[in-house]
Order: C-alpha cells, then sequence, then structure tokens
C-alpha cells in the first residue's frame, strides 16, 4: 500500500471482475484493469469521434465518452482531469464543484 495511505475496512484492495454472463467475481491484476479501461475508452472515443461539424467547420472532438470529476477534488486535480479528458477530444466535462 503506498506511504500514508489508510486501508479503509470497507474496501478491498484487489481488483475484481464480472463478465456480462458470469454469477461471480474473478480477482484480475491491475496491470489487466487499466488496460481494459484503456481500450474501452479508446475503442468509445474511435467509434464517435467527429473532425468536422455540420458546417464543415474542424472540431475533433468525441461525443460518445463524458467524464464527471468528483466534488472532492483539489483545484490542481481537477486541472490535471480536465487537461487529460480534453488532450482525448471530450467536451462533455463536470467537475461537481458548486461553491
Amino acid at each position: 500500500m503506498p506511504e500514508g495511505r489508510e486501508r479503509d475496512g470497507a474496501r478491498g484492495l484487489q481488483t475484481a471482475l464480472c463478465e456480462p454472463v458470469a454469477a461471480e467475481f474473478k480477482r484480475v491484476s491491475w496491470d489487466f484493469v487499466l488496460d481494459k479501461v484503456a481500450r474501452n475508452i479508446k475503442a468509445a472515443r474511435d467509434r464517435t469521434f467527429v473532425t468536422k461539424d455540420d458546417d464543415g467547420n474542424v472540431v475533433n472532438r468525441t461525443e460518445g465518452v463524458a467524464f464527471a470529476g468528483g466534488a472532492a477534488f483539489s483545484n490542481e486535480e481537477g486541472y490535471v482531469a480536465t487537461k487529460l479528458m480534453r488532450g482525448l477530444g471530450l467536451v462533455y466535462l463536470e467537475q461537481q464543484a458548486r461553491v
């Protein structure tokens, strides 16, 4: 466990996957999970990427992926998340910050 992190007793430290037709979860590695998430984001981005709008303007955006940031994000975390999501071409972002 990373230095300075407390373990929440209600949450495990292992990753698990339940396939759509499976009845049980199976343990999988963090590498597997991160690769699967990256592949799913890439597939959705490729499927819904728009290079030009109806008027012929270059927009280079993806309309099939959205991001909702946590209300507990710091300014820095929100900034980094926004930069990352904009870099992927996302236009639907919500940071949930209502101060």
